[in-house]
């Protein structure tokens, strides 16, 4: 199991207990189990947004996000980052009273971000793993995150793409092909456990999906919500099997 948490630059003391602060305050008054409720759902249909006044004047707050995975952290149709991940961040902004302003990279150029002075929070469902602790500083655990993998449907009853061998558990890819992003604790636990299989790395969710859909891998490393809400709208995709680890979001 991994702590997924709010990642800032070492040694910003102050701001940490900050963000602990506010994260203790939405637990305690329910907050964050009414985000989870609002966007980690299981039907169709949109999602039921809250507006949060955040301040316009003050030491800016810079949020840096990889919004490629929804429902964590995604950008919507008005071009604006959302998702659950967004909602927290907005929140931190108006709790703290400080303005915010989003920088959206590329999943493996986040720490890089914060190292340099960009930006000055990581909010977008990152897993506080012991690698990356030594770089950077994580919150309090904000969210308990399961990872499943995901194939094509007719992959996962029929036969894998690639070898024509049927798909019903995790085991029965170790020695296949697993699509994993590229950077994040799916691609450290694939290749701690998958350590015969081929492990192309992709750099945007997106883009695993669809490599997953076309046949270029036989199943693909998800978060189980991420997949919930991608497969709505793409029947040919399926989770394999049960979650095989789990990582706190924080």
């Amino acid at each position: 199991d991994e702590t997924t948490a709010i990642a800032m630059r070492k040694g910003d003391d102050e701001l940490r207990a900050q963000v602990n602060q506010v994260l203790a305050d939405l637990k305690a008054d329910g907050t964050l189990a009414d985000m989870s409720r609002r966007w980690f759902k299981r039907t169709p249909g949109p999602y039921e947004e809250i507006d949060v006044a955040v301040p316009s004047a003050g030491p800016m707050l810079r949020i840096g996000v990889s919004a490629t995975r929804e429902p964590f952290s995604f950008i919507d149709q008005a071009g604006r980052i959302s998702g659950h991940d967004g909602d927290l961040a907005r929140l931190l902004g108006a709790r703290l009273e400080r303005p915010i302003e989003f920088t959206d990279v590329r999943f493996d150029a986040l720490i890089p971000a914060l190292q340099s002075g960009k930006v000055d929070l990581l909010v977008t469902g990152m897993s506080a793993t012991d690698e990356r602790r030594k770089f950077v500083d994580f919150s309090d655990t904000y969210y308990q995150n399961k990872i499943v993998l995901l194939a094509r449907t007719e992959g996962a009853e029929e036969a894998a793409p690639t070898t024509g061998l049927e798909l019903r558990t995790a085991q029965d890819v170790a020695e296949l092909t697993v699509g994993v992003l590229q950077g994040s604790a799916h691609d450290t636990w694939a290749q701690a456990n998958f350590p015969k299989a081929e492990l192309p790395q992709f750099v945007s969710y997106a883009d695993l999906l669809a490599a997953v859909e076309a046949g270029k891998v036989d199943a693909g490393l998800s978060d189980t919500e991420s997949l919930m809400i991608a497969i709505q709208d793409r029947p040919d995709l399926v989770p394999l099997g049960d979650s095989i680890f789990a990582s706190d979001v924080g």
